[in-house]
């Protein structure tokens, strides 16, 4: 199982992060997790944008098992 998670950083304060976790999955495969994260990044560049928020990725991936908030990535 797979789950999907985004980290992302503001731009004028790269020490100000996000983890971002999929409250959809987890995913049985890496291909289905990939499809989600990518779902994920669409719509999270979209609201950014809209809102004026510089944020950038740091991490972009499908972590093995499933993850909760509080649980290190």
């Amino acid at each position: 199982m797979f789950t999907a998670v985004i980290v992302a950083c503001q731009i004028a304060l790269p020490a100000d992060c996000l983890t971002i976790i999929d409250n959809r999955g987890p995913y049985k495969t890496t291909a289905r997790c990939e499809v989600r994260v990518i779902e994920m990044v669409t719509d999270l560049s979209a609201f950014w944008m809209k809102q004026k928020l510089g944020m950038a990725y740091r991490s972009i991936e499908c972590v093995e098992g499933e993850v909760h908030v509080g649980t290190p990535t």
